[in-house]
């Protein structure tokens, strides 16, 4: 089974077209990565595929079915943190019910369990972490869902864009941790650690790197 993206275009605000014709199929069990240049659209194809912006045109599909939030597990460039615990911030929306033992999992994966707790306070925004910290926990909270649901879906959007090398390294083996559990991970990054890592994991790096 894979994710399917046909996209014919897709107009976002103001009436542009953010990205036309693009079609693309992100496997099951691997690391699809999405590389461009900066305003090449790679964030709004995310976008499109999570739900969030309605494309022109086009379809994105997961066995045959239309992709909708159910399906999708979701870590963004930006830290989407509020005032509270670690453990409340890892907890939010369907991941509610995740055990202490699968947040503290989750935490170990991202290299986070020796930095901070589950009782560790945050302030608006996640203040009181790094930028480092606070992308790293974000993954985290993806990492919970994806467990506690078993979303088949993972997108991740620059997860190492604030991470020095031996962070990102620890990203690459969460990414590389989900597509072992069955995921399509579908990861935007012009990193290139993150892009040789993902295309030697994967069986066939001519279909895991998708340049927009």
């Amino acid at each position: 089974h894979r994710v399917d993206r046909r996209q014919r275009q897709m107009c976002i605000r103001d009436s542009l077209i953010a990205v036309d014709a693009f079609s693309a199929t992100v496997p099951e069990g691997s690391v699809t990565v999405l590389t461009g240049e900066s305003g090449a659209g790679k964030t709004t194809l995310l976008d499109v595929a999570r739900g969030v912006v309605t494309p022109a045109a086009g379809t994105v599909r997961f066995r045959g079915e239309q992709v909708t939030a159910e399906h999708v597990s979701w870590s963004g460039q930006r830290a989407e943190l509020f005032e509270g615990t670690v453990r409340e911030n890892l907890r939010i929306g369907d991941s509610n019910g995740a055990s202490d033992g699968l947040l503290q999992d989750a935490l170990h994966t991202v290299g986070l369990d020796e930095e901070i707790s589950l009782n560790t306070p945050l302030g608006p925004g996640g203040t009181g972490l790094s930028g480092g910290q606070a992308q790293r926990l974000t993954l985290a909270r993806a990492i919970v869902r994806a467990s506690l649901l078993t979303t088949p879906i993972v997108l991740a959007d620059e997860p190492s864009a604030a991470l020095d090398t031996d962070a990102e390294r620890l990203v690459v083996r969460a990414l590389r941790d989900l597509a072992n559990r069955g995921a399509a991970v579908l990861v935007v990054s012009h990193r290139e650690e993150i892009i040789r890592s993902c295309l030697l994991y994967t069986s066939d790096a001519a279909d895991d790197l998708l340049c927009v």
